[in-house]
């Protein structure tokens, strides 16, 4: 029985995981993929993130660019540290996600001002006007 070595990550892994023939292939496609995914995942932040930040902060072209690439700096600062720490950094980030979500679904529940509602009344079809300015808008939003 041959002694599987499963330290490495991804790399080894695929390695070990598709043999001698099909094995380097994989491992090579992974870091092929990871090399192309990852700037543009690290792209992906900065080029938003200003766009958001102009809503509180009139800036020009030139501090556009400057808050991407303090963008790039902090993401690379983050990242830059041990595993366990980033693990810690993950969850404290994916709790403030969970908490914007569930503050929004709740403020959409208690704050609910509706002028029209979207079910039919009594004998009437449900494709109306008002249905569609409602799939409309829900379609804009979810682009948006």
């Amino acid at each position: 029985m041959r002694h599987i070595r499963w330290q490495g990550g991804s790399y080894n892994f695929l390695k070990e995981a598709y043999g001698k023939k099909g094995g380097p292939l994989m491992s090579f496609l992974f870091v092929w993929q990871t090399c192309l995914q990852s700037a543009l995942v690290v792209a992906s932040g900065p080029s938003g993130s200003p766009q958001y930040f102009r809503y509180l902060v009139p800036m020009n072209w030139w501090e556009t660019k400057a808050v991407s690439g303090l963008v790039v700096i902090a993401i690379t600062a983050l990242l830059y540290r041990n595993i366990r720490t980033i693990g810690k950094i993950t969850v404290f980030l994916w709790a403030g996600v969970i908490t914007i979500l569930l503050w929004i679904i709740i403020s959409g529940f208690t704050h609910q001002r509706v002028a029209y509602s979207p079910f039919p009344a009594e004998g009437e079809s449900m494709f109306t006007w008002s249905f569609l300015v409602l799939l409309g808008n829900a379609s804009v939003k979810t682009i948006i």
